[in-house]
């Protein structure tokens, strides 16, 4: 592994608010269901097919499914947006991501050919961007990184295309030689 020039990660504010709040609002509704009167009903329907628990027992299995999905989503997002990393080094880009299946993939600087920053309009109102990044002979763009900080993506952009113009450069001027 080379130089580290500049790294980036997605930021968990901004992986939770984009990517986490339906699991945290289907928790949220679990712990609210045992305060209306759907426990009583789905004991009863419980019943008809012979398992037969309490209001209070639907309540409480109720309560324990909304914590869970919520420990759940906080856990998986957050432990998402430290171990989703992209670094720059003086000759390629290497995008790692994934706990259990972990995978590097490495762009060599001369092969990239456009670079993007891209902000929806949930991007926009919590601060944070999309990176792309396109080599020759891909249609699309090869790798991605979401949810970064703006500030931190435009850094990271920038200093791309300088680690790219100063390799343009060396190249040039060996030419020349």
């Amino acid at each position: 592994m080379g130089a580290i020039l500049d790294e980036i990660n997605p930021s968990f504010p901004h992986v939770l608010v984009k990517r986490g709040i339906p699991w945290l609002l289907l928790g949220v509704i679990f712990l609210v269901l045992p305060l209306t009167p759907l426990p009583d009903g789905i004991a009863g329907i419980l019943s008809t097919v012979g398992l037969y628990l309490s209001s209070a027992t639907v309540s409480f299995i109720l309560v324990i499914l909304g914590i869970i999905v919520i420990v759940v989503a906080l856990m998986y997002f957050y432990v998402y947006s430290h171990v989703t990393i992209m670094w720059l080094e003086p000759d390629k880009i290497v995008l790692q991501q994934g706990v259990i299946a972990r995978q590097r993939k490495k762009i060599p600087l001369y092969k990239i050919t456009d670079t993007l920053v891209k902000q929806g309009y949930v991007d926009r109102l919590i601060g944070s961007a999309r990176i792309y990044i396109n080599t020759s002979g891909h249609p699309t763009y090869e790798i991605a990184i979401y949810d970064v900080e703006f500030s931190d993506a435009e850094r990271f952009h920038d200093n791309v295309y300088s680690e790219i113009k100063k390799m343009e450069k060396e190249l040039m001027e060996k030419e020349s030689d």
